[in-house]
C-alpha cells in the first residue's frame, strides 16, 4: 500500500510510451517557435487572420507542450493534467476565434497568454533537461532533445513576456510592437546576437 501512494505521488514516471521521443519534439518545438515569430496575432488589418492565426499557434504550442511532457516521461497523473489544461486553452481559443469571425461581441484574448499556459510552457523545458540529463550516454535522442530545450526555452520567455505585457501599466517594450517581437527578442536574447532594435 505504500508503495502505490508514493507511485501516485512521483513526477515522473520513465517507462511511458512516448519517452524520449525528441525527435518528433525538435520537429514540432521548431514549429512553434516559427509560428510564434510568423503570425501577428493582432493585426490591425485583418480580424480574421487574428483568429485563425490565434487559434493555429495554440493548437501547435499545444501540442508541443504536451510532447515535451509525454517524451520527458512525466507521470501519467501530471501528463493528464498537461494534457486538460493544453485542452482547455485550445478548446476556449477556439470558441473565442468561432465567436470572432461569426461576429460575437465576445472579448478577443488573441495573443494574451494566460497563467496556465506560461506555467506548462515554462515547466516544460525543465521536464525534458532532467530527462536528457539522465541519459547515460549520448544519442541522436538526446541531441535532439537538447535543442529542443534550447528552442522551448525562448518559448516559455515569449509567453513570459507576453504576460508581462499584459499585466504592465505600459507596453512591454515602451511602445506598441507586434505581437511576434515577444518570440523575437527571446531568440535574440538566447542566441546572444545582440539587442538595438527592441529594448
Amino acid at each position: 500500500m505504500t508503495g502505490s501512494v508514493s507511485g501516485r505521488r512521483r513526477l515522473f514516471d520513465d517507462d511511458p510510451r512516448h519517452l524520449d521521443r525528441f525527435g518528433a519534439l525538435l520537429v514540432l518545438s521548431s514549429l512553434a517557435v516559427a509560428v510564434n515569430m510568423l503570425v501577428d496575432l493582432e493585426d490591425p488589418t485583418s480580424s480574421w487572420t487574428n483568429e485563425l492565426g490565434w487559434l493555429f499557434v495554440t493548437v501547435v504550442t499545444g501540442a508541443t507542450l504536451v510532447l515535451a511532457a509525454n517524451a520527458s516521461g512525466v507521470s501519467l497523473r501530471w501528463r493528464r493534467v498537461i494534457a486538460i489544461l493544453v485542452g482547455v486553452v485550445v478548446l476556449l481559443a477556439a470558441a473565442v476565434s468561432l465567436g470572432s469571425l461569426l461576429g460575437s461581441d465576445a472579448e478577443v484574448v488573441s495573443g494574451r497568454p494566460n497563467l496556465a499556459w506560461v506555467l506548462i510552457a515554462t515547466a516544460t523545458p525543465l521536464f525534458v533537461l532532467r530527462r536528457i540529463f539522465s541519459h547515460e550516454r549520448v544519442t541522436g535522442q538526446t541531441i535532439a532533445g537538447a535543442v529542443s530545450v534550447f528552442l522551448l526555452i525562448p518559448l516559455a520567455f515569449s509567453y513570459l513576456f507576453g504576460l508581462a505585457d499584459q499585466w504592465g501599466s505600459t507596453p512591454f517594450f515602451g511602445t506598441e510592437q507586434p505581437t511576434t517581437a515577444f518570440m523575437y527578442f527571446s531568440l535574440v536574447t538566447v542566441t546572444t546576437t545582440g539587442y538595438g532594435d527592441l529594448t
